[in-house]
């Protein structure tokens, strides 16, 4: 029984101490997107990107988390400009967007399997990295 609880609480320990060395490292962030991201996104693709270029970094992010439920074939809604889309989302990922947003463009690019974005991520210097082929 000694034993059994020695090694308990030096689990715990082991544990609180890794808990505490990996959370200062990580910031948790939330996104969400409402009615009015759901209109951008059907308004076109003009109006679409009129409103990210002028977006703050969390409007920007709402913006492509609501695509998702258009390029996610669960939901099963779609829009006329995929490919346009995808395209500038390419395109994204190389510009001087911060880090999260072109994360989030990342994460709506690796919903297309044909374009192989699953082994891509972005650096913490804002690079696009797919890794050595």
């Amino acid at each position: 029984m000694f034993h059994l609880v020695r090694m308990s609480k030096l689990s715990l320990f082991l544990i609180l101490i890794l808990f505490n060395t990996f959370a200062r490292g990580f910031v948790v962030q939330s996104t969400s997107y409402d009615e009015s991201h759901v209109k951008i996104v059907d308004s076109g693709f003009t109006e679409f990107k009129a409103h990210f270029r002028i977006g703050s970094d969390e409007e920007k992010n709402s913006l492509l988390f609501c695509l998702e439920r258009y390029v996610d074939p669960y939901f099963e809604a779609t829009i006329d400009y995929e490919t346009e889309l995808y395209d500038w989302l390419f395109v994204l990922l190389s510009s001087n967007e911060s880090v999260t947003v072109k994360e989030h463009a990342l994460d709506v690019l690796t919903w297309d399997s044909s374009r192989e974005m699953h082994a891509c991520e972005i650096n913490t210097d804002g690079e696009l990295d797919c890794g050595e082929e």
